[in-house]
């Protein structure tokens, strides 16, 4: 399939992971002062940065995150988000498990957010909790699930608790720190660069290994950005985007036949949106920097693997007639890709298998030799970032949504599932209505096919897809091959 995001000049690389964890390669450890001193434990660090609300558009107010991750690491081009909204995605990232499986289907309600992962026990069988059992070192810094507010409750299996409390707009904000509660104000320092200054601060001090998982809000809105940043990109024009005010949406379903074309001074209004998203990256940006400097100070950036990645993608309004958002099983709201660099790894690889959040929880298990449980869904992504990755992978992936909540899609957008493979997206909306896209030649997703394809291809796709819905663990990888 042709990457959507070939223009902008990925240039990425891969290892042999597997001879770094078994020959533990990488840097010496630094010396701490112990009365009683640790055994030596080479295993790999590993840092997660995960933004809210990414689109690889961004990327050019990243530039530290395109040179020091993306381009020293290992690009996954078609790492799919398996429900495109935060609180679902994250409990999928936090899990391992689909959101038939885990429940979370919505951001907000009382059966949705935090409340519902929470109440399912799911707070303590995290890969934090599997992590702390092998022995590593944990830290979460920001944003943990919708909902999760007024409370000083730390979840199970995180030696260093820094949760960001309630919504995000406001000129204060407050932090869960280890079980208490802490109010800042933003005008004195941005939410992120707290973020990036804890984070910073536990790596200087950690015992190895360690685990970080460091959970922007930005560039969620309202796209608060650092003082330093804003006079930047004042001349951003929106990206080019074919599906931008599509023409011909007949073949589409309802809620976006009934979407409007945007007019003129509507564009206007999201260039200047646009722009926004890119100074709350800029500052996304400098918290990668900090971070990446803070491993090399410890002596510990051979040894540290950094993944980046996103909850969810977004759109600007008017993609494919659609206001502002996410949730949709279209590209830019499913297909982020994620970045990882590592101990040993070589450079000059871009890889097309499909992955997706199901796969970071046992990935790290995977680097830092825990047990993963049987509730988990996906798979370890370490077969992928060797030199000579496996000749078979998954061909399937699932995407579910019982549609939108708090952050509104259209308010007639239906429920869904689809199919996404390496080439195609199939997707099944609960009023009947199908759509079947050709990505390799039609990356936009601008011609329905579902109408004019044969029966049988129609029903391959159905019946694969009815396997993955009702799929949990290990039927999910066997349905996925």
């Amino acid at each position: 399939m042709k990457s959507r995001w070939g223009a902008w000049g990925y240039f990425v690389v891969a290892s042999c992971v597997i001879l770094v964890l078994t020959s533990g390669c990488g840097e010496e450890k630094r010396s701490d002062a112990h009365d009683d001193p640790r055994p030596s434990d080479d295993r790999p660090n590993i840092v997660l940065v995960l933004a809210d609300d990414f689109d690889p558009t961004l990327l050019r107010a990243m530039p530290e995150t395109r040179r020091e991750v993306r381009d020293r690491g290992v690009t996954l081009e078609n790492a799919i988000t398996t429900l495109p909204m935060c609180c679902p995605s994250r409990s999928t990232i936090l899990t391992g498990m689909y959101p038939h499986n885990h429940g979370v289907w919505y951001t907000r309600g009382i059966r949705s957010g935090w409340p519902a992962f929470h109440v399912r026990g799911l707070d303590e069988n995290t890969v934090a909790a599997w992590m702390h059992e092998a022995g590593y070192r944990t830290f979460f810094a920001g944003k943990y699930l919708n909902g999760y507010d007024d409370t000083r409750y730390v979840p199970p299996g995180w030696d260093d608790w820094n949760g960001y409390l309630g919504e995000y707009p406001g000129e204060t904000y407050r932090l869960n720190e280890n079980g208490e509660i802490h109010t800042y104000d933003r005008g004195e320092i941005l939410d992120t660069d707290l973020i990036a200054r804890k984070a910073e601060a536990f790596i200087g001090d950690a015992e190895d290994p360690f685990f970080a998982f460091v959970a922007t809000n930005a560039p969620h809105s309202p796209y608060y950005a650092a003082k330093r940043h804003a006079d930047e990109f004042s001349g951003a024009a929106l990206p080019d985007d074919l599906s931008r005010n599509e023409g011909d949406v007949s073949e589409k379903p309802r809620y976006v036949r009934e979407g409007p074309i945007l007019t003129e001074e509507q564009l206007a209004g999201e260039r200047e949106v646009y722009r926004a998203r890119l100074r709350a990256a800029a500052s996304l940006d400098d918290l990668v920097g900090g971070v990446l400097d803070a491993l090399r100070s410890a002596g510990e950036l051979k040894n540290t693997y950094v993944f980046f990645w996103t909850d969810n993608g977004y759109h600007l309004a008017g993609t494919h007639r659609l206001p502002r958002g996410k949730h949709t099983p279209y590209e830019e709201d499913i297909d982020v890709p994620m970045f990882i660099r590592g101990p040993g790894v070589p450079g000059g690889v871009v890889r097309g298998d499909l992955t997706s959040n199901t796969d970071l929880a046992p990935t790290f298990a995977g680097i830092a030799g825990a047990s993963v449980p049987g509730t988990v869904d996906g798979r370890s992504l370490l077969p992928l970032l060797g030199r000579n990755p496996p000749e078979h992978w998954r061909t399937a992936l699932l995407v579910e949504s019982k549609a939108g909540f708090g952050e509104e899609p259209p308010e007639n957008m239906p429920a869904y599932a689809a199919l996404r493979t390496e080439n195609a997206t199939y997707v099944e909306y609960a009023t009947g209505e199908t759509e079947l896209y050709d990505l390799s030649r039609d990356p936009n997703q601008l011609e329905n096919l579902a109408r004019t394809a044969e029966k049988v291809r129609i029903s391959r796709f159905h019946d694969r897809l009815a396997a993955l819905r009702s799929c949990a663990g290990e039927a999910c990888r066997e349905a996925e091959d």
